[in-house]
């Protein structure tokens, strides 16, 4: 009779070995799978958000998107001399805000002028004065434009015949009710 006993124990603990396995073996798969559908929601998340921009281009007139779409460009190497970005606070009561000159490009009838915003703002304004050595000076201002964290001026495209040939400082001078700044870079308009 003990024969019979041992192999039902024997069973008994084969049957309990394979339980605690499976459950085990569910746990593990549990976990590994509520560990990957983190990392996909947080995926889809990142995903989401550059979805969100781009709609965010996409949603703007066709004038406001070529705006945005210039500002993020770079400038070509042959029009454009070194940045002498520096910020300014203009107004005592304003935090100063970073601001680079991200397009100064030249075409045989156009200046085209581009510059982003370290700041995120809609109801801001950009003034752009050129100043050449000779006391000749230039001025158009523009609102601004938010982006997705940052902004940008409208962009100003200066007709060249009112500019004559020579070396030029370039000033963007932006202001809004709790940021400001400005920055500078030399072009040579030919």
């Amino acid at each position: 009779m003990k024969r019979g006993q041992n192999t039902k124990n024997k069973y008994h603990k084969q049957w309990l070995i394979a339980t605690f396995m499976l459950i085990l073996l569910a746990t593990l798969g549990f976990i590994y799978y509520k560990s990957s559908d983190n990392s996909n929601t947080d995926n889809q998340e990142s995903q989401s958000n550059i979805s969100d921009t781009n709609e965010d281009l996409l949603n703007l007139d066709p004038e406001e998107q070529k705006t945005s779409e210039d500002a993020i460009k770079q400038p070509e190497a042959e029009t454009v001399e070194p940045n002498t970005s520096e910020v300014n606070d203009t107004n005592q009561n304003n935090q100063a805000v970073d601001i680079q000159i991200s397009a100064l490009q030249q075409t045989d009838t156009t200046l085209q002028v581009r510059a982003l915003i370290q700041d995120l703002d809609s109801t801001g304004q950009c003034k752009l004065e050129l100043r050449k050595d000779t006391g000749e000076t230039y001025t158009e201002s523009s609102a601004t434009q938010p982006l997705a964290n940052t902004s940008t001026c409208q962009g100003f495209d200066l007709d060249k015949q009112n500019l004559s040939q020579g070396h030029w400082t370039v000033t963007i001078t932006y202001s809004s009710q709790s940021h400001s700044g400005s920055t500078s870079q030399e072009v040579e308009i030919q």
